[in-house]
């Protein structure tokens, strides 16, 4: 006799199976510039993911969900960016 039952808890599904995006653990150095009301400041990081949709990264600078930032220095990524989300630490 074959049992079909099922469980009586579904197991939790998986972060990659709600992202749109495969993510890749990485560990780099970052410099962006923030542009706030006209004055540039510049802040270091670590990025510590990236994906097709973008990269998590952790800075030591308070920064609002909608804030722009843009990588700066010798990169050869050069591409505005928007924050998503944010954990305060």
């Amino acid at each position: 006799m074959k049992h079909t039952e099922k469980p009586a808890v579904e197991p939790e599904p998986s972060w990659e199976e709600f992202r749109r995006f495969k993510r890749r653990e990485l560990d780099v150095r970052i410099k962006i510039a923030i542009n706030n009301n006209g004055v540039q400041t510049y802040v270091y990081g670590r990025g510590n993911d990236i994906a097709e949709g973008g990269m998590a990264a952790y800075v030591s600078m308070e920064m609002g969900v909608g804030s722009q930032a843009a990588p700066a220095g010798a990169t050869p990524c050069r591409k505005m960016s928007t924050i998503r989300s944010r954990i305060r630490g």
